[in-house]
């Protein structure tokens, strides 16, 4: 929606409005690549390296760990888990 508010600025032809058309085209950019790299290339990006550390741990031991083995969020929600239920981990 930030974008779409921008727009009435990018498109102004008014000559008063010129001066803040290439600050309007800035911030609109810099939402575009900000929203595209947090939804799209940082989920890649940390599957990709979970992928790696994956056949690390393959080449190192010679079992194959699952996802969740892995992932440090995932650890992290199972060692909460355990304090909600108020065992010591």
């Amino acid at each position: 929606t930030t974008i779409a508010g921008l727009m009435p600025l990018i498109i102004a032809n008014n000559p008063d409005a010129q001066q803040t058309v290439p600050m309007a085209i800035a911030v609109a950019y810099g939402l575009i690549v900000s929203t595209f790299s947090t939804l799209i290339v940082l989920p890649v990006l940390l599957s990709l390296f979970n992928g790696i550390r994956r056949y690390a741990v393959k080449w190192k031991t010679g079992v194959m760990p699952t996802a969740e083995e892995i992932e440090s969020s995932v650890k992290e929600l199972d060692i909460d888990a355990q304090f909600a239920e108020g065992s010591e981990v």
